[in-house]
């Protein structure tokens, strides 16, 4: 794998032995990684190799790449599990400093508690993302049912995310995970390779 990280500035992701026993998915510029404590089931993330803080500061070309590897994700996880929501922390709340976004097969309710006491706006493309997070030089970004959020990152402890996300679905709280994933990583391997097997070229939607 080929990460680069940024100099001196230790980060788990940027650390090829910390991944290689999640990725599902190599990519020009990108990993697509079951998630080693996932939220539910076929838990995926999807990140830079090289070392960006977020999603709103990749540069052009990787965000074209990124565009279609979450339609790829999308296009796995309705036919395997369920429709996707998405979540990143923008670097507000990040628990690893280093781009990745959640997607998680299901359905939460979560908006008004983003939304309580900052300013939310939602969004058509990662560009507005980016907009977004140069002017504030940081955001919370969620995405479900084809629509997308981003909101002021006032008040955002660490983990943030993943505590709301986990209290939405039942699931118990980080320190009882474990370090077992809902699903384990060989598992969701196999199943993706097998989807794409079965997939004719040229059949992924086009994202934002």
């Amino acid at each position: 794998m080929d990460f680069t990280p940024a100099a001196g500035h230790p980060c788990a992701f940027c650390d090829p032995a910390a991944l290689a026993d999640q990725v599902l998915q190599e990519a020009p510029g990108f990993l697509v990684v079951a998630d080693r404590y996932g939220l539910a089931e076929g838990h995926l993330l999807l990140m830079p190799r090289a070392h960006y803080p977020c999603f709103g500061s990749l540069p052009p070309d990787l965000l074209r790449v990124a565009r279609g590897l979450q339609g790829k994700i999308e296009n796995f996880l309705v036919s395997r599990f369920q429709r996707p929501f998405y979540f990143e922390h923008g670097i507000a709340g990040q628990t690893v400093p280093h781009a990745h976004l959640h997607a998680v097969p299901g359905e939460v309710s979560i908006l008004d508690t983003l939304a309580h006491g900052r300013y939310a706006a939602t969004v058509q493309s990662w560009e507005e993302v980016q907009r977004f997070y140069h002017a504030l030089q940081g955001y919370l970004y969620f995405e479900q049912q084809g629509q997308a959020w981003v909101f002021s990152p006032e008040r955002v402890p660490p983990g943030y995310f993943q505590a709301l996300v986990a209290a939405a679905l039942g699931v118990p709280d980080r320190e009882s995970w474990g370090g077992s994933a809902v699903a384990p990583a060989e598992r969701l391997r196999r199943l993706w390779r097998a989807h794409w097997a079965n997939q004719a070229p040229g059949n992924v939607p086009e994202r934002r």
